[in-house]
C-alpha cells in the first residue's frame, strides 16, 4: 500500500481525473450512440437522462475535480490534496460511475447513494484550506460546488420517484451551474495567461471592474430566470444581456493577439462560445425554431470543451515540470474541437441524428488524442520544475 500511495498519479489531482474523465467521456458518449441507433420502439438503455447525467456528473465532474484539486494549491495556496486522500476521491469518482452502469441491477437508491458522494467529501477536503487562506476570492468556489452537489441529488431524488421532468430541469440546473464555474474560471485564468504570456499585453487586456461586475450580475440573473421561468421571454432577456456582458468582457482581453499561442488562443475561443451559448439561448427563449438543447450543447461542447482542451493540456504539461508547447497532435485536437462545436449546433437545429453522429465524434477524438499525447505524463514523474517555463 505505501508502494501504490507513492506512485507518481497520487500526487496530484490532476493526474487520476484528468485520465478518468478523458478515458470516461469518450466512453459515455459512445453508448449514447448505441442507444440512439437501435431500432425504432425497442428500449436500450442508457437513457437521455442517463446521458446528461454522466456527461455532467460522470465526466465534467472529473475534470473539475482534477483542476480545482490542481489550481487551489498554486493559487489559493491551500493544502494539496495527494495520497492517500486523492486515492479515496478517486475511488468515490470510480464507484458513482459504476453504480451508474449497474444500477439497473443495484438497488435504485444505493446506487444514488454512491454516486452522490464525491463532490460533498471533495467539498469536506477543501474547505478548511479554502476559509483560512488569505485571500478568500477563491471561496466562491464552495457554494458553486455545493450548488452541484445539490443539483445531483435533486436528479437522483427525483429519478428515484419518477418524476422525470424534474430530473430533466435538475440536470439543466446543474448545467447553469457549471456555466458560472466556467466564467468564474475562465474569467480569471484566461486574462492572467494573456498578459503574462503575450508580449505587449502586460498592460493592455482589460478588467474593468464595471464590466466584471456586471457579467457576474447578468449571468446570475439569466441562471435565476432559468430557474423559476424557463423557456421564457424573461429569461430570454436575460440571456441576452449576459451574452452582451460577457462579449465586453472577452473584447476586454485582447485574443485575437494570441494566434501564436495555441494553449492560449483555445481558450480565448472557448469564451466566445460561451457568449455565443448565451446569444442562442436568447433567441430561443425569445421564439427562436430551435430547442434550448441547441444552446446547451453550444455551451458543453463549444465553450466547455474547448476551455477543457486548453486548461488540460496547460496543466499537465505546467505541473509535470514540461514547457506550455503543446505537439501537433494536440493543435489538431484544438481545431477538431472547434469543429465539433458548430457541427453539434446544426445537428440541434436541424434535428439530423447524421450530423449528431459526426459530432460525437469530433468531440471524442480530441480527448483521445489527449490520452496519446499526454496520458503517459499523468502516471510517470514530474521532470524538474525548472524545466517548465509558462509558455
Amino acid at each position: 500500500m505505501t508502494r501504490l500511495l507513492a506512485a507518481p498519479v497520487w500526487r496530484s489531482g490532476f493526474r487520476p481525473f484528468f485520465l478518468g474523465g478523458a478515458i470516461y467521456g469518450p466512453l459515455a458518449l459512445a453508448a449514447w450512440l448505441v442507444a440512439l441507433s437501435a431500432p425504432p420502439g425497442v428500449a436500450v438503455p442508457p437513457t437521455v437522462l442517463w446521458h446528461g447525467h454522466e456527461m455532467l456528473f460522470g465526466f465534467a465532474a472529473a475534470i473539475v475535480a482534477g483542476f480545482v484539486l490542481t489550481a487551489l494549491p498554486s493559487w489559493a495556496g491551500t493544502p494539496e490534496v495527494s495520497g492517500g486522500r486523492l486515492m479515496v476521491l478517486a475511488a468515490l469518482w470510480l464507484a458513482g460511475r459504476m453504480a451508474m452502469w449497474g444500477g439497473a441491477g443495484l438497488w435504485p437508491a444505493l446506487a444514488a447513494g454512491v454516486d452522490l458522494l464525491l463532490v460533498p467529501v471533495l467539498l469536506a477536503m477543501i474547505a478548511p484550506g479554502l476559509l483560512a487562506a488569505v485571500d478568500r476570492r477563491f471561496a466562491v468556489l464552495l457554494p458553486i460546488l455545493a450548488a452541484m452537489a445539490a443539483g445531483n441529488a435533486v436528479y437522483h431524488g427525483a429519478t428515484l420517484a419518477g418524476d422525470h421532468v424534474l430530473a430533466h430541469r435538475a440536470l439543466v440546473w446543474s448545467t447553469d451551474v457549471l456555466v458560472v464555474l466556467f466564467a468564474v474560471v475562465g474569467g480569471f485564468l484566461t486574462p492572467v495567461f494573456t498578459r503574462t504570456t503575450v508580449a505587449g499585453l502586460e498592460n493592455a487586456v482589460v478588467a474593468s471592474p464595471a464590466i466584471e461586475r456586471l457579467a457576474g450580475a447578468t449571468l446570475l440573473l439569466w441562471v435565476a430566470a432559468d430557474t423559476m421561468v424557463p423557456d421564457s421571454w424573461p429569461s430570454g432577456i436575460a440571456a441576452a444581456a449576459a451574452a452582451v456582458a460577457h462579449g465586453m468582457r472577452l473584447w476586454g482581453w485582447r485574443g485575437w493577439r494570441t494566434g501564436r499561442v495555441p494553449v492560449l488562443w483555445v481558450t480565448h475561443v472557448a469564451y466566445l462560445w460561451l457568449v455565443l451559448a448565451l446569444a442562442l439561448q436568447a433567441l430561443s427563449d425569445l421564439g427562436a425554431p430551435w430547442p434550448g438543447t441547441v444552446a446547451l450543447h453550444a455551451f458543453t461542447v463549444g465553450a466547455l470543451g474547448l476551455m477543457m482542451m486548453g486548461l488540460m493540456s496547460r496543466v499537465v504539461l505546467r505541473h509535470t515540470g514540461r514547457p506550455v508547447q503543446p505537439g501537433p497532435l494536440m493543435v489538431a485536437a484544438f481545431w477538431v474541437m472547434m469543429l465539433a462545436a458548430p457541427v453539434r449546433v446544426a445537428a440541434g437545429i436541424l434535428a439530423d441524428d447524421r450530423w449528431l453522429a459526426v459530432s460525437a465524434l469530433l468531440w471524442g477524438l480530441p480527448f483521445i488524442a489527449y490520452l496519446f499525447a499526454h496520458g503517459a505524463f499523468l502516471v510517470r514523474p514530474s521532470l524538474p520544475r525548472e524545466a517548465a517555463p509558462e509558455r
